[in-house]
């Protein structure tokens, strides 16, 4: 994955729709399995299905966690992020 040298509005709003992109692949493929397939490992992984969604999920929210802390911290003059 390339990313741009500067910071912009182009290249965030580029990444906010990358994010929602992924998000909507990622809803798909989990909307398409059936309950058995949950606890099928896919070739080549170690943890079953419902391991590696689990997981995503928790990583997301996680870092959800994160930026909310991170605007709690900032100033409310630095918080550019719903500008752009």
């Amino acid at each position: 994955m390339t990313r741009p040298q500067q910071v912009t509005a182009k290249a965030w709003k580029a990444d906010i729709q990358l994010l929602a992109d992924t998000h909507r692949t990622l809803r798909e493929a989990v909307a398409d399995l059936r309950p058995g397939d949950l606890a099928k490992k896919p070739e080549g992984s170690k943890a079953n299905n419902l391991a590696l969604v689990t997981g995503i999920a928790a990583h997301d929210l996680y870092h959800a966690g994160q930026i909310q802390l991170i605007k709690r911290l900032m100033p409310e003059t630095q918080i550019l992020i719903g500008d752009l």
